[in-house]
């Protein structure tokens, strides 16, 4: 079976990902309530995350004009250095 190319959008994030200026770790927490805390590299970031609970926490990376990027296993997967 043929290989499936990534999607352009895919590694637009991952890119994006790599030269993220810092990382957040959101949960939330009730209502419209959420505990955020910031990182200055993804493993920081996914350790933070295994501390709130990695299974509701989402992390995002900030890039150095501000924009946000939704860390998820497909964008990581694109970069060997994003992989898990």
């Amino acid at each position: 079976m043929r290989q499936q190319r990534p999607h352009p959008q895919d590694i637009k994030e991952a890119n994006q990902i790599a030269a993220a200026a810092y990382f957040t770790a959101c949960r939330r927490i009730i209502g419209a309530r959420y505990d955020t805390r910031r990182a200055s590299s993804l493993p920081e970031a996914d350790a933070l995350a295994a501390a709130m609970g990695a299974d509701r926490t989402m992390i995002y990376a900030v890039t150095p004009d501000g924009l946000t990027v939704a860390v998820t296993d497909r964008n990581r997967a694109l970069l060997p250095s994003l992989a898990p």
